[in-house]
């Protein structure tokens, strides 16, 4: 009888919960949870070694990871300093564990909790008592959960109240989401153990008590006043100096959080316990590093061939692969064969490449995936062909090296080693390589390791100063001259990994007192920008371009790979750095331990110091691998990763199209790269947006075209006469013969003159107004058209180049000519046009632009039209011209030459502006306000709340007004009134008054100017009907202002009382007028002469949408204030913020810690010290009140605005039978949230949209709500909104309008713009796409606008696992709480649930507002 092996899977079955003996848990646990990623594999194997299950392990040959002793090592020494503090000041505190070791009766049972009962109990008025490690044991939601408090302090009022401060001690750098979780889990604990127990806790706070950060130079003053509240919270609390306290400001998120993991048979706990083992998600990270379970995944990985294993597969592209039923490495690498030079798709497997390329996910990198398959699975021992470096993957970082090109390089490879228990650099190796004539020729090696345990920041200053210092004299010594005998070279450095180049800028910019810090830390922070990159990461690198099989970033196993030999030093450090591989009878070699982190592990460095603790009596001794390492065995294994790193380097492709400059080695002490001024930072900041733009935009289009369609950033394209109106090609065909005449007529030669009649015989017909048609061409593609279209980013009214598919280097005779693909930078100089649609049977339209273009090569680039060629193909690609940008780098450009602006003055010298304005001007302005009030009283206008008469009567005198505007407060309908109070006061002084509007878009200055127009027609009516009354508070001149538009884009839009104009002649001739012009067109205006500040005529300038703005724009539209004129900026910060290219956020540059130039207009005038003037808007005049009464309990609270509103408009009700429907569209409930099951979208979610579909026929066909006004659908992706049109082929026709108010549309384009109803389509629900891309969907300012634009109705629908999501990010987290708060404190009436396509779907509504 043949008997099936055993496998990993028979050991792990899924776990029956049984009621009468809970599950064992500690609050542990599930913060360890968070930690790894929230991965359910770690919590399934930690109930079964709970359950004692896990016994077999050794027959596999496999153990439990321990903990790295250090981390145990350093929380224990850190805790017994903290403890012995905290007796000083509470001598009688008792330590629990203590007792329960020295057999205390009493401490010796399961739990503590009649400790902690006898002594809140016996707690007296004024008195205090602490506990030390009281061990916690209750159930909490049928689990049973024990765990051990680090600090318990108990203590009674003089009224008799009792209350609790749990406190958390952790070694760490900072409190982090998963300590302020554990710490709601001991909460709960001792809540239930006190009610049980019948005493009443009058309060519960919670505390993280942690090591905290060295001090920082780079430090903020906000962070630097957070330190020192909680080093002195650390102390009043509990007379502790060496350590901060974060006290729980709100402990509701994480107390919900625990009733997400463990409550009911849907928490995730219970679905982990249930789940069969292979069906629980998880992924290769490098938190795995730390697991207890790393053998165990790692080990099932192999036996499985799980996807996990291939190198650089993202958790959202291992989703969608399960997805498509593709869950082993081997059936990745057998999608495609490759032949040497591609790969090639075998018939069988047609049909799901297909499949898998209509995914947005995988589309663009699958090639790719399949090729490091294969590499992984030839590693394994299959006869695979594959490649060792990935295609179409750009040029390297690392600078190209010859007798030509950086001949005297001067490469610097560097390895820092960071202690983190303590926090600082404790060891710094350098390999300094000299070229000569492109060949290395000199080395030098700098390694500085401290003498013993860092224990103070000096230790590290010192060790920095060494080794700066014997660097610099090495870059000397291999320091070569250049062909000028000076001594003159290109330096480049490498460092292992992020996390290295990490912990090096830190470092330094701890120390800048230490002389050569500052311009290493500059050399080391630049990383983007035109000129040539300064630092290599090596591991990235490596990963960008090698085929490499490794699924995780290993130093030491890459260098091995490439046959370097590592000496003795494989022996000697071992453990965690080269134990990774297992070969087993079974499986061979395979990766036994993931080891992504190359730092070397700190108990080599804690033996080599000698400071280890020593050896214990008996037991097992956890440090018995480390003991044997010396100081020089340290520094030579440093030596070995130095030259490792060399080999590793030389195996990359080099960048020969880049030339990085040279440095004065005399004096590179000096080098800096800090801007000297804030247009300096704003040059900077435009340049490097610019760059990442183009960096990006040409990785895109390295693959070849049939790739990109499937990236979705190209289409193909043929150009055939029959697809051509007649009449262009009749127009065309004309041209071109006189075109023939032209040439006949002058021979071929320039410069000849022609006769009139000649001249008239020669000039081309203008074309007609009809655009050219090109149809799209699958034909080398692997996708039919619908999926190309579903995949492209391509939208009418982009502007686009068209290309030619091949081209060939003319420069050759014709017979050697081959053709090639078009390259990214030969698509840069491509003839342009603006996309006009693109049909469904495939036919694109285009409106060529037929001007000659003359770019700067960096914003904007060539380009000429050429018509295309019948039966000849093309490419269409965005267009990376950057026309607007290059606008602001010329108007910086004046500001770093000195110019005046009034704008930028005001940003570098708050201070030193000044209003002055007459008393006349003054009495003029209160003499408006007035008039408001008395108009309000007769009843003939509607009164101003406070909020709106502080921006409309006050801040007259101020330089800088700013106004914070929440969603629907009439911003600028109120800023019309403050404008004229303002105009009527300089015109009682007799002074010019010319106002400027200004914002971002042409859709909002045409708001404005059309709501000065609507202020100015309700005043002249109110002068009809009360001439008395308004002849006694108002100016009539008001009524009579002229109104400007500049430059508009639809005239349609403009006020019918407004001039248009593109000239100043008419604003010079008014002294008095309202001039309404955005950014860009205000630099027009003003350009004479090649310069832009030149003619400032406003007296008042009001820069609205000011939290969309950058600094940049908003300078240049400040050109026009004068510099006494006065700024009103409007925006709110709680909206949409600017549009980045690059991650501002973790720039290390000093530049960007002295400017922080990318932060919005608004944010930025708000963050001065002391800052502007602000008024406040709290009245929204379109939201429900319920909706509004959310906004302000979720984001406006925090501004102290009260946020509300009056209005109650619901919809009509009416007789829905679809019962879900019926529930959404309940009249009752202005704001609603549909949550499904369905887990498995990520950019698009068919799903949602079949949700939606019986909604928006209900209101469209039954409620009457006009399609394309009543009815707004906000999704985040282009994608879902595809979806929408297949779901909806029919409704949508009228919803798809492709304007600025376009009814579907993504959250971006939709602020500003107003709903009856609007649905919000979350759509992705992939747990695993979520926790990698959520910070973009959970963005609370996109929620807000998105909720913000529905007048009547709000409806959310969303996939259960977003509610469910815990991100440990602390930014995420936060802006999670937004979502989740919609269901657990608002929407909580239960309205309808049931399934929809078989999957479970709930409707609920918001209960009304009190």
């Amino acid at each position: 009888m043949n008997r099936r092996l055993e496998t990993i899977d028979d050991h792990l079955p899924p776990l029956a919960l049984d009621p009468a003996q809970p599950q064992a848990i500690s609050p542990t646990d599930l913060a360890q949870y968070l930690r790894l990623d929230q991965c359910r594999r770690y919590l399934r194997l930690r109930l079964h070694e709970r359950r004692k299950e896990l016994n077999w392990l050794p027959r596999y040959g496999m153990a439990l990871q321990p903990i790295p002793p250090m981390l145990t090592i350093a929380g224990r020494r850190f805790e017994q300093a903290i403890e012995a503090q905290v007796r000083e000041r509470f001598p009688q505190a008792v330590h629990c564990a203590q007792r329960r070791q020295q057999g205390d009766p009493a401490f010796m049972t399961a739990d503590h909790n009649h400790i902690v009962i006898a002594h809140i109990q016996q707690l007296a008025p004024n008195t205090a008592q602490v506990l030390f490690q009281p061990r916690l044991a209750s159930q909490l939601h049928g689990w049973a959960m024990s765990g051990d408090v680090d600090l318990l302090l108990l203590s009674c009022d003089d009224a008799g109240a009792c209350h609790a401060v749990i406190i958390d001690a952790k070694s760490s750098a900072a409190a982090k989401i998963e300590h302020r979780l554990q710490l709601a889990c001991y909460q709960l604990l001792l809540e239930q153990i006190t009610g049980a127990a019948g005493v009443r806790l009058a309060s519960i706070r919670l505390g993280v008590l942690y090591r905290g950060e060295l001090p920082s130079p780079q430090q903020t003053p906000a962070e630097r006043r957070r330190i020192e509240c909680e080093r002195q919270q650390a102390f009043d609390l509990l007379g502790v100096t060496t350590a901060q306290l974060e006290l729980i400001a709100d402990p509701v998120p994480y107390l919900a959080e625990i009733e997400t993991l463990l409550a009911g048979p849907d928490s995730i706990l219970a679905a982990t316990a249930a789940a069969p083992f292979a069906e629980l998600p998880f992924h290769l990270t490098a938190k795995c590093d730390g697991c207890l379970y790393n053998e165990v995944c790692m080990r099932w990985a192999a036996t499985h061939e799980d996807l996990s294993l291939i190198p650089s597969l993202t958790e959202p592209e291992k989703s969608a692969l399960r997805a498509h039923g593709i869950t082993t490495a081997n059936q990745l690498a057998l999608l495609k064969e490759f032949d040497g030079e591609r790969l090639i798709t075998p018939e069988r497997h047609r049909s799901l490449i297909s499949q898998l390329l209509s995914h947005p996910t995988l589309a663009p990198r699958l090639d790719e995936l399949i090729h490091r398959a294969r590499a992984f699975r030839r590693w394994r021992g299959d006869q695979l062909a594959t490649t060792s470096y990935l295609p179409y993957k750009g040029h390297s970082s690392l600078p190209a090296v010859s007798a030509d090109l950086h001949p005297n390089l001067i490469a610097v490879y560097i390895d820092p080693l960071y202690d983190h228990t303590q926090g600082m650099l404790v060891l710094l190796g350098a390999l300094v390589v000299g070229y000569e004539n492109g060949v290395p020729a000199r080395r030098e090696t700098v390694i500085k390791l401290l003498d013993q345990p860092p224990q103070s920041p000096a230790d590290e200053g010192r060790l920095l100063a060494e080794w700066i210092g014997a660097l610099l004299q090495a870059i000397a010594k291999v320091a070569v001259p250049d062909a000028e005998g000076l001594l003159r070279a290109p330096i480049h450095l490498i460092v292992p990994d992020s996390f290295s180049l990490q912990n090096l800028l830190d470092g330094l910019a701890r120390q800048p007192q230490v002389f050569g810090s500052t311009p290493l830390y500059d050399l080391a922070a630049q990383s983007a920008g035109f000129e040539a990159s300064m630092v290599t990461v090596l591991i990235s690198e490596r990963r960008r371009f090698r085929n490499d099989p490794l699924a995780y970033d290993s130093l030491a196993r890459l260098a091995q790979m490439q046959r370097f030999d590592w000496g003795e030093y494989r022996r000697l450090f071992y453990r965690r750095v080269f134990d990774d591989l297992g070969n087993d009878k079974d499986l061979g070699w395979y990766t036994r331990r993931v080891r992504f982190n190359n730092q070397i592990p700190l108990e080599y460095l804690y033996a080599a110091w000698q400071a280890l603790p020593p050896p214990p009596d008996r037991g097992d001794d956890d440090l018995i691998d480390y003991r044997q390492v010396k100081r020089t065995h340290v520094i030579g294994f440093v030596e070995k990763r130095l030259h490792a790193l060399e080999l590793l380097a030389d195996k990359l492709p080099r960048n020969p199209l880049t030339t990085k400059p040279p440095f004065d080695l005399s004096c590179i002490v000096e080098y800096s790269r800090q801007a000297r001024t804030l247009a300096d930072a704003l040059a900077e900041f435009l340049l490097i947006e610019r760059y990442v733009a183009l960096v990006t935009w040409g990785q895109q289009h390295l693959p070849p075209p049939e790739q990109r369609v499937l990236a979705g950033t190209s289409l193909i394209v043929r150009y055939e006469l029959a697809d051509q109106d007649p009449a262009l090609l009749e127009t065309l065909a004309e041209n071109e013969r006189r075109q023939a005449l032209k040439a006949e007529l002058t021979g071929g030669r320039k410069g000849v003159r022609l006769k009139a009649e000649q001249k008239k015989q020669v000039e081309p017909l203008p074309l007609p107004d009809v655009p050219l048609r090109l149809r799209i061409d699958l034909s080398e593609v692997e996708c039919d058209l619908a999926t190309a279209l579903r995949l492209t980013s391509l939208s009418p009214g982009d502007k686009v180049i068209l290309a030619p598919r091949w081209s060939v280097d003319e420069r050759l005779p014709p017979d050697q000519r081959e053709p090639f693909t078009t390259t990214a930078r030969q698509l840069l100089y491509q003839p342009r046009a603006t996309l006009v649609a693109i049909e469904p049977d495939g036919l694109v339209l285009l409106k060529p632009d037929t001007r000659y273009n003359k770019g700067d090569r960096r914003f904007t680039f060539d380009s000429n039209w050429r018509w295309p060629q019948p039966g000849e193909v093309y490419t269409i690609e965005t267009d990376p011209n950057d026309i607007y940008g290059q606008r602001c780098m010329e108007v910086v450009q004046e500001l770093r030459q000195g110019a005046a602006n009034a704008l930028y003055a005001r940003l570098t010298d708050p201070a030193g502006v000044q209003v002055a304005l007459p008393a006349a001007a003054q009495a003029g302005h209160a003499q408006f306000v007035a008039g408001l009030r008395a108009l309000a009283e007769a009843g003939v206008l509607h009164p101003f709340d406070e909020h709106q008469m502080d921006y409309i009567a006050n801040h007259g005198d101020a330089p800088t007004l700013l106004v914070q505007g929440p969603p629907g407060t009439g911003k600028s309908y109120t800023s019309a009134f403050a404008l004229l109070a303002r105009m009527q006061g300089l015109l009682a002084a007799g002074q010019p008054c010319r106002v400027l509007l200004s914002c971002k878009t042409h859709a909002a200055t045409d708001v404005l100017l059309r709501k000065i127009a609507e202020v100015q027609a309700k005043l002249a009516a109110i002068r009809t009907q009360q001439p008395d009354l308004f002849a006694a508070y108002f100016d009539e001149r008001l009524l009579t202002v002229p109104l400007f538009r500049v430059r508009p884009k639809e005239r349609a839009d403009v006020p019918p009382t407004a001039q248009e104009i593109d000239n100043i002649g008419p604003i010079a001739n008014a002294p008095v007028c309202f001039v309404a012009a955005t950014p860009f067109a205000v630099a027009s205006l003003l350009k004479r002469d090649q310069r832009y500040h030149t003619e400032p005529f406003a007296d008042l300038l009001l820069l609205d949408e000011a939290s969309q703005m950058n600094l940049p724009e908003a300078c240049m539209a400040a050109m026009a204030l004068t510099p006494s004129g006065r700024l009103i900026v409007v925006g709110d910060h709680r909206q949409m913020p600017p549009i980045v290219q690059h991650e501002w956020r973790g720039e290390r540059r000093r530049t960007f810690q002295a400017y922080r130039v990318y932060a919005s207009l608004f944010e930025t005038l708000l963050n001065l010290d002391p800052p502007p003037p602000l008024a406040r808007l709290a009245e929204s005049f379109r939201l429900h009140r319920d909706l509004a009464a959310f906004l302000r309990r979720a984001i406006y609270e925090q501004d102290g605005i009260p946020y509300f509103s009056r209005r109650n408009t619901t919809l009509a009700a009416a007789p829905i039978s679809d019962p879900m429907v019926a529930a959404a569209l309940d009249p009752r409930h202005p704001l609603v949230v549909i949550v499904h099951d369905e887990a498995q979208s990520q950019d698009s979610n068919p799903f949602e949209a079949s949700l939606i579909r019986p909604l928006i026929e209900t209101l469209v066909g039954q409620l009457g709500l006009d399609a394309t006004t009543g009815i707004g659908i906000v999704v985040p992706h282009r994608a879902q909104r595809l979806v929408l049109r297949e779901q909806l082929p029919e409704i949508m026709q009228a919803l798809l309008i492709e304007h600025d108010g376009a009814t579907v549309d993504t959250v971006e384009r939709f602020q500003g713009d107003e709903r009856d109803v609007i649905i919000v389509s979350a759509t992705e629900s992939d747990p695993d796409y979520l926790r990698a891309a959520s910070g973009f969907l959970l963005d609370p300012r996109r929620l807000n606008v998105a909720l913000s634009r529905a007048r009547h109705k709000l409806i959310l629908i969303a996939a259960r696992t977003v509610f469910q999501l815990f991100a440990t990010d602390e930014e995420i987290f936060q802006h999670a709480q937004l979502w989740k708060r919609l269901l657990r404190d608002t929407c909580r009436v239960p309205l309808w649930q049931g399934q929809r396509d078989g999957i479970a779907v709930e409707v609920w509504g918001n209960e009304e507002d009190a």
